[in-house]
């Protein structure tokens, strides 16, 4: 129901296994939490400079202790973003349990609705600073 309130559209969703072959052809893979992250590298270890959690992220890229980025626009600067971002890990008030965004499956609707917020506010991050 949040999706639909928020003007996005699932009807053609449909989840899929994380395969290695994914992993390596992404230009950047975000997790939902830092266990996520570790199991996606533990499969790819090529991955690690390009997997993060949302939230890790954002709060690096947000991060006024992160060099500028040189001007470019969309693709271009979210790959500028990622790999400035796999060297300043620790910029933005450190990591941990703040980095995940936890798994709401089989709680309530409040819990739907925590992990909505932190989704929400991670991608605006993302959007703010590859524009």
């Amino acid at each position: 129901p949040h999706l639909w309130a928020a003007g996005v559209r699932s009807d053609d969703f449909a989840a899929r296994q994380l395969t290695r072959a994914m992993v390596r052809e992404a230009d950047l893979v975000l997790c939902m939490t830092r266990a996520q992250r570790a199991d996606v590298v533990e499969d790819e270890p090529s991955a690690l400079r390009r997997t993060f959690t949302l939230l890790e992220l954002a709060r690096i890229v947000s991060s006024p202790d992160l060099p500028e980025v040189e001007e470019q626009e969309g693709a271009a600067r979210m790959a500028a973003l990622t790999a400035l971002a796999a060297r300043y890990r620790s910029v933005g008030g450190g990591a941990g349990e703040h980095d995940d965004v936890p798994d709401p499956y089989g709680l309530d609707e409040a819990a739907f609705e925590h992990a909505a917020v932190l989704i929400e506010r991670g991608v605006g991050a993302l959007v703010r600073a590859a524009s």
